[in-house]
């Protein structure tokens, strides 16, 4: 601004203009952000902190030439906010003006959140104490937009599966679903009793089923009659579909690797439309095919948050939802991995990463010997060692799907590292570093997560004890 303006309308001005450009909307999106009027020199002036992305939509803050915020959008703005202020400026650069050097003056600046204040260092404090308010209610306004997601998606899925139910088309376990499909196919394309269907087998299995028992619960002795059963009656190609669904009950490799397995992925989608109909299986498909597209915009959502906690939290919470949906699109092979439990990151009755991070105590330091230890090796890898080491805490709910995503992430980006080293075989090798970080991580992290429980356990302990039997000294 010019020298000397009146101070109150070079504030209002400088707040007005900031508004227009970070809260007003017209940009794509509203952005947080925080002003400082510094006003102890003969320039008044408003300086700007933006968290650079978006809170109502996500959308980066863009500045670039391209861009619709770029610098003489932004001139033009400043020229027409200040002339309602009294305030006359030109919408030209100093080098147009003529004004090729730059004033010297002891003005501090705030560049991405942290002030350098030459003159005045209280206000440097506390605009660094504002600006990281800023950046906690901008990561608290992620979170909550992605709960508000995920809400959505959980209740969207409620009432498509009540439409089920009520449709008298009730949700059934994996098990249940699959010998529905074996009884679906033993007569595919022959009406009656054909020779190749076991009555005794599907008897045993259904009896199985009625008693509260799983795939996972199958007797030896009854897993090993469905195997026979699938050996005798494979020569009978019209058998194929029928027997690949009790294969998949008693995970039969052997058949599921043959020829002759017909794939579950074509078999759920002839099952549907016979038993829906063609036109209530579209709809089906088309419903539940927007709930995961639901899900991929909340992955998008998650793959810019940079606390790791709270990525894996993200991460964690779309696993559940994507086995949830997998409870409706029963057998769909992309979503399988997402109903089963995998604890491989999970320190289980011990502490969590976050949770060892903020001991205070002698036994802490092997703790971060430790964690330095993984996440140096994890960058050495090109990795991010911070976001690997928060995956590891006393979860209950990963599932499989998720830590595959995890994994595949990792190899990639150490793929894509050794590959700019030059070096050679870098997907095989990526492939194998990870699983040996993994190892690593999974066997030193658990170990001291025990540890510390133990050791906090016996502390709180001896504190109750204390209490309970004050001797006078203070613990």
């Amino acid at each position: 601004m010019r020298q000397n303006p009146y101070p109150d309308a070079a504030h209002e001005a400088g707040l007005e203009f900031a508004d227009r450009l970070f809260g007003s909307g017209d940009f794509g999106d509203t952005w947080d952000y925080l002003t400082v009027f510094h006003n102890d020199t003969d320039n008044p002036h408003v300086h700007i902190v933006v968290n650079n992305r978006g809170v109502e939509h996500g959308q980066w803050l863009a500045m670039g030439m391209s861009s619709d915020m770029n610098i003489d959008v932004q001139r033009a703005i400043q020229v027409e906010v200040a002339e309602g202020y009294g305030i006359e400026l030109t919408a030209t650069t100093r080098l147009e003006r003529g004004l090729r050097q730059e004033v010297e003056t002891d003005t501090w600046k705030v560049q991405a959140g942290l002030s350098v204040v030459e003159s005045t260092p209280e206000v440097e404090v506390k605009a660094r104490d504002m600006a990281g308010d800023v950046m906690t209610l901008s990561i608290a306004r992620m979170s909550d937009l992605f709960d508000e997601r995920a809400n959505v998606v959980k209740d969207r899925i409620e009432e498509f599966a009540i439409q089920l139910v009520e449709g008298e088309e009730p949700m059934v376990s994996r098990m249940e679903y699959l010998l529905d499909q074996a009884h679906h196919f033993d007569d595919y394309g022959a009406p009656g009793d054909p020779s190749y269907v076991s009555p005794e087998v599907m008897s045993n299995l259904r009896r199985h089923i009625e008693t509260g028992g799983s795939e996972e619960t199958i007797s030896p002795e009854l897993k090993a009659q469905v195997v026979a059963h699938i050996s005798d009656v494979r020569d009978n190609e019209q058998s194929h579909p029928y027997l690949s669904a009790l294969a998949d009950i008693v995970d039969d490799k052997a058949f599921q690797a043959s020829a002759d397995y017909a794939p579950a992925a074509r078999r759920y989608e002839v099952y549907m439309q016979d038993t829906l109909g063609e036109g209530v299986y579209e709809d089906f498909q088309t419903q539940t095919k927007e709930l995961l597209q639901s899900i991929d915009k909340m992955e998008g959502l998650a793959r810019e948050v940079d606390d790791p906690h709270l990525r894996v939290a993200m991460d964690i919470q779309i696993g559940e939802l994507k086995g949830d949906v997998a409870d409706l699109r029963t057998n769909d092979p992309d979503l399988q991995a997402f109903i089963i439990e995998d604890r491989r990151y999970s320190t289980m009755m011990g502490m969590g990463t976050a949770e060892m991070d903020t001991l205070d105590c002698p036994e802490a330091d092997k703790w971060a010997a430790i964690r330095k230890e993984v996440t140096d090796t994890a960058s050495s890898y090109g990795l991010d060692g911070e976001a690997f080491v928060a995956r590891f805490g006393d979860h209950h709910n990963v599932t499989l799907g998720t830590t595959m995503g995890w994994r595949s992430d990792d190899i990639s980006t150490a793929a894509a590292h050794f590959q700019e080293q030059g070096l050679s075989d870098s997907c095989e090798r990526a492939e194998a570093v990870v699983d040996e970080l993994h190892q690593l991580a999974s066997s030193r992290i658990i170990a001291i997560s025990e540890e510390l429980s133990e050791v906090h356990a016996h502390a709180t302990h001896l504190l109750l004890q204390g209490r309970g039997d004050d001797d006078g000294h203070s613990i």
